[in-house]
């Protein structure tokens, strides 16, 4: 300036660096986390299950140095989340899952914290086998089951219960009870019953998370009043296996007992 006359102008370009220290930079801190609920994998299993647990997480993201904060995520398994805080998806995986927080200010900067959770491997109560029987003794039954469950170092207990009916009839325990270990593989004999009626039995495995697999097999009657196979004969006292006439005892004719010979 020449007193109020402006002589010239020339621009300069300056250049301010942001020191890149705890001063200036973001920080991320106070990542906490913790099973989600008040379920049973919190209050008795005291760890996460998988296929059951969710977590809860939460951290503090700040900026610093006269910037302000553009965003706050939380990364679990893969999965983002924004906020300061989180609750996750039903964990699907066994094993180690990484959390990480992330704090991004206006700079462009960020801080980042993580943790890892320990996921214990679940699976729910699965039937192999179960099946029915008579025996040579009809009015006993064989009952053979298998099966298999998560006992989560015994402290998922498993409910254990086989019942039966005569058909249409109402249910009656044949086995009631729990375990925390062990095989579940085996038989049972079911007995006095009845050789003209059907029966249904019905394998039920309920753990603690409250998951349940049920599984059924039926006999069929030992003896019958009366078959008819279709144009080949009929069963007296039994089911119709061969012949014109397949009886089971005697054959009574006027009182007397008729005997037939086929081989002498």
């Amino acid at each position: 300036y020449n007193g109020d006359y402006v002589v010239g102008t020339k621009t300069l370009n300056l250049t301010f660096v942001v020191p890149n220290n705890s001063t200036f930079n973001p920080a991320a801190t106070g990542l906490t986390t913790a099973i989600n609920g008040n379920g049973f994998d919190k209050t008795t299993i005291q760890g996460y299950v998988q296929g059951i647990s969710r977590v809860d997480v939460s951290f503090t993201g700040t900026a610093r140095g006269g910037a302000t904060v553009a965003s706050r995520t939380i990364k679990i398994d893969g999965a983002n989340y924004s906020g300061t805080s989180a609750t996750s998806a039903i964990l699907s995986k066994s094993g180690t899952i990484t959390i990480t927080a992330t704090v991004t200010d206006s700079r462009g900067r960020s801080a980042s914290t993580s943790t890892t959770i320990s996921v214990l491997a679940y699976a729910p109560p699965k039937i192999t086998a179960f099946s029915a029987a008579r025996g040579v003794n009809t009015t006993q039954a064989n009952i053979t089951r298998a099966g298999t469950w998560s006992n989560l170092s015994s402290k998922n207990v498993l409910t254990v219960r086989i019942r039966q009916r005569p058909f249409g009839g109402d249910w009656v325990d044949l086995v009631n009870t729990t375990m925390t270990s062990g095989a579940l593989t085996g038989s049972i004999l079911a007995t006095g019953l009845s050789d003209s009626a059907s029966y249904d039995f019905e394998f039920t495995l309920t753990d603690s998370f409250g998951r349940t697999a049920t599984a059924t097999a039926s006999i069929g009657t030992a003896k019958v009043a009366l078959s008819i196979a279709e144009d080949i004969g009929i069963g007296a006292g039994k089911v119709h296996e061969r012949g014109g006439v397949d009886a089971a005892g005697g054959i009574y004719n006027d009182g007397y007992e008729v005997v037939y010979f086929t081989d002498w």
